[in-house]
């Protein structure tokens, strides 16, 4: 489940998603922007922001330049690094699995309560 949305201390597994999301967007993740800013307690706002932090970063010519020394560090060790390797580090951070998981077990839960209606002719 999210964190608090007030301010939010960017940590460096914050920082790894942020960086998938500027690279890949939210492909492979199976969480859209929303679902990604709930989980690490921010809001897409400052997703974005983080991710234009990252394109400062990785161009060092366009979007933001007030990233931080751990942006910097995350840019340095993840910001050329394959997207599957990214992937991995990132899904951890999520904690994918888990997400996946009680998404699943709540169909199966609603599935398994859902009324059939009769067909009337």
């Amino acid at each position: 489940m999210g964190k608090r949305k007030d301010n939010h201390v960017w940590s460096r597994e914050d920082n790894l998603i942020a960086l998938y999301y500027y690279r890949f967007g939210t492909k492979f993740l199976e969480l859209d922007e929303k679902q990604i800013a709930n989980e690490i307690g921010t809001t897409v706002a400052s997703l974005k922001m983080q991710s234009k932090n990252f394109e400062m970063l990785d161009t060092g010519r366009s979007g933001l330049s007030d990233y931080s020394q751990v942006q910097s560090d995350v840019f340095n060790q993840f910001g050329k690094v394959v997207r599957y390797d990214l992937f991995v580090e990132v899904k951890k951070a999520l904690d994918l699995d888990t997400i996946m998981r009680n998404r699943l077990m709540k169909a199966k839960s609603l599935n398994g309560f859902r009324r059939l209606t009769p067909i009337v002719r």
